[in-house]
């Protein structure tokens, strides 16, 4: 009796926990009832045997996920997601289990009742041991169902899900490819973006360039002559109070200048202002600065004839070399261009007897005390003022000589009262004011010449000038060197030789300017009665006697030139 409880309560415990097992087995792996029971049949041993338990365990495989599910799940992930796969092969192992469950047991759906079949006792340790497998392969069994969760799984609902899965994941590869191809679209619609902007920051780089060269050509070319080679004057007024802007436009309507806004621009630039009012004559061939400059010095009350260009008359040159200087147009560009005056002409003008003789008449205080023309080599040598003459279409030989002549008149106006009051005549001043401009580098050392001049002429001596016999030789004005100038023949017949003749000579032996002839209407009282130039500096040294004269000469002059 006591056996046969203890063999139903060892059954009891062993039976209804097998049942569970089983009918988990069923739930996650639908295994056939009848499958099962067949398999149970076939493999139920009803011999009387003694079960090592330890060895069972060890028969049990380990759960585990086959290499194929991890190259399966590797080749489908996508997007970091996982997708649970089928593991066929597992379930079959895993059905075996089962089996061997059964054989544990020794037991099937038979009804034992009526078996005469005979199970072992099992010793308490036994039982130990079985409850010990048991539970070490549930526990196995739960992890690997929990691990692979309903990855074994071959019910319907798992292949939907598992289809449903599939779909996603198809969508997830859809949304992806969508996503990547919005990317590529945006990379490609930024890549032309960016190649669109380059090309105008190019485009537009460029037209900057040209349009930076082209207003710097314009704005070059504007303040350069409008013709260079037009030298026709044109006569324009500007009126009273009229500004930059207002100027150019009336240049640029005259055809003087190119562009009016120019005009005002670069005049502001450069500052020029306070332009004056009048009447002026431009010309094409005038640059900006010219006309700038001409319009700060200012027109005229009325219309001047055009001015068609300029001579420079230098203080201190003979007729002879005035003669050459009126054929130059200094205003040129290379300050040699020509004038429509001759050599020729000019000193057939100033040796015609009538010319000269309507000069006296026009200019009487200037002309009364003009040489004869038997005692001097031109009788109008001195009587031309060296200043810068402008000449027009309408100016003539003639007419140049008399304004140069009316220039020296006006020049000798305020000293016509005071020659006369010092006993002196116009020739007289002209002739020493003649020696001392070309005696004296400077105003101060003309005054004094002019002073020895004067102190010689009270004692009755030869003023000894070099500059006389220079001209007299016909060497004045032209290149001499130092031996030439102090070897000069001193006893030269004529009436220039004032190492010979007292006096001032018979007439001026060039044109003097105005400081020349402010020296000798004031000159610098001393008591010199000699003085030497140093031939290598220039410098004036002056001495009162003959003795201390020769020897500066020795010292500034002859010891120089060995």
């Amino acid at each position: 009796m006591n056996k046969n409880n203890n063999k139903e309560n060892d059954n009891f415990p062993q039976e209804s926990f097998k049942e569970k097992i089983l009918e988990q087995m069923k739930s996650s792996k639908e295994i056939p009832d009848s499958s099962v029971k067949s398999e149970e049949n076939d493999e139920l041993n009803t011999e009387d045997k003694h079960v090592d338990y330890n060895i069972i365990v060890d028969k049990i495989p380990e759960p585990n996920i086959s290499n194929d599910d991890d190259m399966e799940i590797t080749e489908n992930i996508t997007d970091d997601e996982l997708e649970v796969v089928d593991n066929t092969s597992k379930n079959s192992e895993e059905l075996n289990d089962s089996l061997l469950i059964d054989d544990l047991f020794n037991t099937d759906n038979t009804d034992f009742s009526n078996s005469e079949t005979i199970v072992p006792e099992l010793t308490e340790a036994e039982n130990i041991k079985k409850d010990d497998a048991l539970r070490t392969y549930s526990k196995r069994t739960n992890e690997a169902v929990n691990d692979k969760g309903d990855e074994t799984s071959y019910s319907a609902s798992d292949d939907l899900d598992k289809i449903s899965e599939n779909d996603n994941h198809d969508q997830r590869n859809d949304s992806t490819m969508q996503s990547h191809s919005r990317r590529d679209q945006k990379r490609k619609q930024k890549s032309i973006a960016s190649k669109i902007i380059a090309t105008i920051s190019t485009i537009l780089l460029i037209l900057i360039v040209i349009a930076g060269f082209l207003g710097y050509r314009f704005w070059s070319t504007s303040t350069m002559p409008l013709d260079s080679k037009n030298t026709s004057y044109k006569s324009v007024e500007i009126p009273e109070g009229s500004g930059n802007k207002l100027i150019g436009n009336i240049l640029e309507k005259n055809g003087i200048i190119k562009s009016a806004t120019v005009f005002q621009y670069y005049t502001k630039f450069k500052s020029s202002g306070n332009f004056k009012s009048g009447y002026y004559n431009f010309s094409p061939s005038m640059n900006l600065d010219q006309i700038s400059d001409k319009l700060i010095e200012g027109g005229t009350e009325k219309p001047q004839d055009p001015v068609l260009g300029k001579v420079v008359i230098p203080e201190g040159y003979t007729l002879e070399q005035i003669s050459d200087a009126i054929t130059i147009n200094s205003s040129s560009d290379d300050k040699k261009g020509k004038t429509p005056f001759t050599k020729d002409e000019f000193l057939k003008v100033i040796s015609d007897d009538n010319f000269i003789k309507n000069m006296k008449e026009k200019y009487p205080l200037l002309m009364e005390s003009l040489p004869e023309k038997k005692d001097v080599k031109y009788q109008l040598e001195g009587y031309l003022f060296p200043a810068t003459y402008d000449y027009s279409d309408k100016t003539t030989v003639e007419s140049l000589i008399e304004d140069m002549i009316f220039t020296m008149n006006t020049n000798l106006s305020p000293y016509y009262d005071q020659i006369k009051s010092n006993d002196l005549s116009v020739n007289e001043v002209l002739s020493l004011s003649a020696l001392v401009e070309k005696e004296g580098a400077n105003d101060e050392d003309r005054r004094k010449i002019a002073q020895v001049f004067y102190n010689r002429l009270n004692k009755d001596m030869p003023l000894q000038s070099n500059i006389a016999i220079l001209y007299a030789e016909g060497k004045s004005g032209k290149k001499t060197t130092l031996k030439e100038d102090a070897t000069i023949d001193t006893n030269i017949d004529s009436p220039y030789n004032l190492y010979v003749h007292t006096g001032f000579g018979p007439g001026p032996v060039a044109n003097p300017g105005i400081s020349a002839i402010k020296a000798v209407m004031n000159p610098k009282a001393n008591d010199y009665l000699y003085f030497v130039a140093d031939v290598t500096t220039g410098e004036v040294h002056y001495s009162k006697t003959l003795e201390e004269h020769e020897e500066q000469v020795q010292k500034y002059v002859n010891d120089q030139i060995k």
